[in-house]
């Protein structure tokens, strides 16, 4: 992605060994763009799949993983 000029590294910490990647105006533009058939593609692989009970499911255990994530 750096080649292509979607990201760039910044803040290279003691020998260049760390850094902060940062994305490019390019590279947002290219997520901008992918985005919407991301989502179809996420939404027929897979939401789509689940019941409503399968879904009320999964809601509560990505809320029991991110609270513990906020800790």
């Amino acid at each position: 992605m750096a080649k292509r000029g979607m990201v760039r590294r910044e803040g290279f910490v003691q020998g260049g060994r760390r850094a902060f990647v940062v994305i490019a105006p390019e590279g947002r533009g290219a997520i901008a763009e992918a985005t919407p058939r991301h989502v179809e593609t996420v939404r027929r692989l897979f939401v789509d799949l689940l019941t409503p009970e399968e879904l009320e499911a999964l809601c509560r255990i990505s809320r029991r993983v991110l609270e513990q994530l906020e800790k």
